[in-house]
């Protein structure tokens, strides 16, 4: 299967690159994700399957010129692979010595989980790192390194309804830093989410929900034929979801949502229409349109309502493995 060989991919990069090359790994719950520093005066290495070209970037860092490739796995899939290389948790201490030829700092439960697994197998020594201070350090180096084209944002207005004809065709344009950058809120969107709030002090969790990316995977492989995060998006790219949920003008008829100053496409009930007696099914399409749409909007909620608390509404940042090539979902947050 694709997830198979990408996971034996990612595998084989750890196992076989040079100590050069600086490899950073992120151990998540649904996804895996490998990040890939090769010095520019090297050869790069091919980029393995599930590579991410969009995110591929060169910058300088502690005054050598490096390029970052960014891979990607799911996690599953890879301690499945771990598993059929019958790799074992059982070791001692003199053996965890003489056996390890690398040390990689690892973010994410994985970097747990998996660690007696990663050294058995492949010889490396993962040391655990905080994951969300690796995504604000992540974020606050991309501003001191002044990467183009690294944040951006898109015109609500110029997306119509927020259904491009197209996955691709979504008014997004390059944004600049805004300035000063702190105090901002940073909202990871991943298997769950969470809300960081980014002072000069630090930062702190300020909030976050259970129902992230994960949640409408999981869900569109309960409710629909979809099996893959990939085959899921597709089909809500070919969805509607208001054949499903119930919006404020289903309610209140459009003359009401005038009197109400809301928008008639707002979602007033998430998957509200199936609730009608006689309304037992639904296209896949619309329902995985539905889930997704429900995922992003509960982000936006949370991340209104905290920008406004700490007072930082135009300073707000969404990132993680949901919004990562998912033009869908960066529309409805953007609209």
């Amino acid at each position: 299967r694709p997830s198979i060989s990408a996971s034996c991919a990612m595998l084989r990069e750890l196992a076989r690159a040079p100590q050069t090359v600086k490899l950073g790994l992120d151990l998540g719950g649904t996804l895996t994700k490998l990040v890939i520093a090769t010095p520019v005066a090297e050869s790069l290495p091919s980029a393995p399957r599930r590579s991410h070209e969009h995110l591929r970037v060169t910058c300088t860092t502690a005054g050598v010129r490096t390029c970052l490739q960014f891979v990607s796995a799911s996690t599953d899939e890879l301690e499945e692979v771990l598993a059929a290389l019958g790799c074992s948790d059982d070791e001692d201490e003199e053996e965890r010595r003489s056996f390890v030829q690398r040390r990689i700092v690892a973010a994410g439960g994985g970097a747990h989980k998996l660690r007696r697994t990663f050294r058995s197998a492949l010889g490396i020594e993962l040391t655990p790192f905080r994951e969300m201070q690796s995504v604000v350090d992540g974020l606050l180096l991309l501003h001191e390194l002044g990467v183009s084209n690294e944040i951006y944002t898109a015109d609500a207005a110029a997306l119509a309804d927020g259904r491009p004809a197209e996955p691709n065709a979504i008014a997004e344009k390059a944004a600049q830093w805004p300035e000063p950058l702190l105090p901002l809120l940073l909202v990871n969107v991943g298997s769950g989410v969470s809300c960081l709030v980014v002072t000069r002090a630090g930062y702190a969790r300020v909030g976050g929900t259970a129902l992230g990316g994960a949640s409408f995977l999981g869900l569109a492989r309960a409710l629909t034929a979809a099996t893959t995060y990939r085959e899921a998006l597709d089909l809500a790219a070919e969805g509607d979801a208001s054949a499903v949920d119930t919006l404020v003008e289903d309610i209140y008829g459009s003359t009401g949502c005038v009197d109400l100053g809301l928008p008639a496409s707002l979602t007033a009930a998430s998957f509200g229409k199936l609730s009608r007696a006689g309304r037992r099914s639904a296209a896949d399409a619309d329902v995985c349109r539905a889930l997704l749409e429900m995922v992003a909007q509960s982000c936006c909620v949370l991340a209104r309502a905290h920008a406004a608390q700490l007072g930082c509404r135009q300073r707000v940042f969404f990132a993680g493995g949901f919004v990562d090539e998912n033009p869908l979902a960066r529309a409805t947050i953007a609209k």
